[in-house]
């Protein structure tokens, strides 16, 4: 097994004072996240059908059966959402419903790119602990990947991964807490799973509204929660946001970059991911833009083999001096041109890339 440094965790106050972090993150075959692939393959159904679907599903599984009920604009077929359910969760009986979305949420759409529900948001910055520990689920994962659930806090590291050699974990992460009650075998013929019920795994500490899987760009639900936590990793800032359905700006942006945004950061998560899933992390090679959380922790494991990172303060600072000029009646050239940077796994480390990956690092 691919050993981890642990990190030491300091006590919490004896006399009751929180600890700062905390988080849980379960791995892809944990039943709930087995629904959130199977809701999210059949939005790529969508995608393939149509340019800009709406579509909006939700997924119950476990026990041999899938349940899914489908809210679109798009033409799908049963055979091809059984083909996905059964890709990712294996044979079982499929109860699938198709039914056309609302008529007023369509036609708010029309024409333009506009927020496509109401919503609440709130993006964190990520914790040490919790960065440390989505890198201990990615590596147990890549030793096990039947169920699992991790938990964190400033005291206590908890591993429950099922069909697992709990010494081989133990020894591997000294003063873990490994699997508690004994062995398991876990899973959807075991437990139930349910679209959105894993968003603490998902999120950490951003705050939501709704839910991010199983739902098309235009929903703010997912388009403007991916804004706020990317802002909120670059800036090392908490971001709030409110959003009305219909508005098509957010944060004084339009509403139609929020989502080109939101696409860049799936598309390129969602390959990754895909990867992984196949066994062919490294054996492929995989180049993305930009650097989030996800994609440094996909370099790092060599699933992607470099980043080309964006200048976003440069970008900023030059749109704001051109303006300046212009109102000023100085000229300013057409276009003007903000560097890019490759990013390799062996450039984490120096100073000059970590200011590019992490812009508010002094």
């Amino acid at each position: 097994m691919k050993h981890h440094r642990m990190m030491s965790w300091s006590v919490c106050s004896v006399q009751g004072e929180e600890c700062d972090s905390m988080i849980e993150k379960v791995n892809p075959s944990h039943p709930d996240k087995v629904a959130d692939r199977i809701a999210g393959a059949i939005v790529d159904l969508a995608y393939r059908a149509e340019e800009n679907p709406k579509i909006a599903v939700e997924v119950l599984i476990g026990h041999g059966r899938c349940h899914a009920i489908i809210e679109t604009t798009a033409q799908l077929y049963e055979a091809d959402i059984c083909s996905a359910i059964t890709r990712i969760a294996g044979e079982m009986e499929a109860d699938i419903a198709i039914v056309p979305q609302d008529t007023h949420l369509s036609e708010n759409q029309s024409g333009t790119v506009r927020c496509g529900d109401n919503g609440i948001f709130k993006g964190m910055p990520l914790t040490e602990e919790q960065k440390e520990l989505s890198q201990i689920a990615h590596s147990i994962y890549e030793n096990y990947t039947s169920d699992g659930k991790y938990i964190m806090d400033s005291v206590r590291l908890i591993i429950c991964q099922s069909n697992a050699d709990s010494e081989e974990l133990k020894n591997t992460y000294p003063g873990a807490e490994v699997n508690p009650i004994g062995g398991w075998t876990g899973g959807t013929d075991v437990d139930t799973g349910a679209t959105n019920r894993k968003l603490g795994s998902d999120m950490a500490d951003s705050v939501t509204g709704g839910g991010l899987h199983g739902k098309d760009l235009s929903k703010a639900d997912v388009s403007v929660n991916i804004y706020a936590f990317l802002k909120a990793q670059k800036t090392g800032q908490p971001v709030q946001l409110v959003c009305a359905i219909g508005d098509d700006t957010v944060d004084g942006i339009p509403y139609a970059d929020i989502v080109a945004e939101a696409r860049k950061y799936i598309d390129a998560l969602g390959v990754a991911q895909a990867l992984e899933e196949l066994g062919l992390a490294g054996k492929i090679k995989l180049v993305v833009c930009d650097s989030s959380e996800k994609q440094i922790q996909f370099l790092e494991n060599g699933t992607i083999q470099a980043c080309v990172v964006q200048n976003p303060f440069s970008m900023g600072y030059l749109s704001i001096a051109n303006a300046v000029k212009l109102l000023e009646k100085q000229s300013v050239s057409e276009i003007t041109y903000t560097d890019s940077t490759i990013v390799r796994k062996n450039d984490l480390t120096k100073a000059s890339y970590q200011q590019l990956i992490i812009p508010f690092v002094p």
